[in-house]
């Protein structure tokens, strides 16, 4: 499976998903932020005291460190909306689904590579 990572797929979904999501007349939304020392995140948005945080990965299979880094984010960022966005093609567990239940980290499947 080829694998583009990066930009590309981070200005798809921020055209695509997280804009549309969060429209500039209701939201405040941001691109790649930098958060408490090193942590950047790919997206934001915050309307009041409301903030959501996304990760858009493309890759072949989300991980447990994918999930375990959104939630420290949102933890910093005290996001209260948490998404881990994904290309068509990207796998993942039943343990990983288990996981962002427990969280509240909600898994978009774009169809980038659909």
């Amino acid at each position: 499976m080829p694998v583009t990572t990066g930009i590309a797929f981070e200005e798809y979904v921020w055209r695509n998903w997280w804009l549309r999501s969060f429209p500039t007349s209701d939201w405040s939304s941001e691109q790649q932020v930098s958060l408490a020392g090193t942590y950047k995140v790919d997206f934001v948005a915050y309307c009041g005291n409301n903030r959501a945080i996304g990760d858009a990965k493309d890759k072949a299979r989300l991980t447990v460190q994918d999930v375990e880094k959104l939630i420290e984010d949102a933890g910093i960022y005290k996001a209260r909306w948490l998404y881990l966005i994904i290309a068509a093609d990207t796998r993942f567990s039943c343990s990983i689904r288990e996981c962002t239940d427990d969280y509240g980290v909600e898994i978009i499947r774009t169809r980038w590579r659909a």
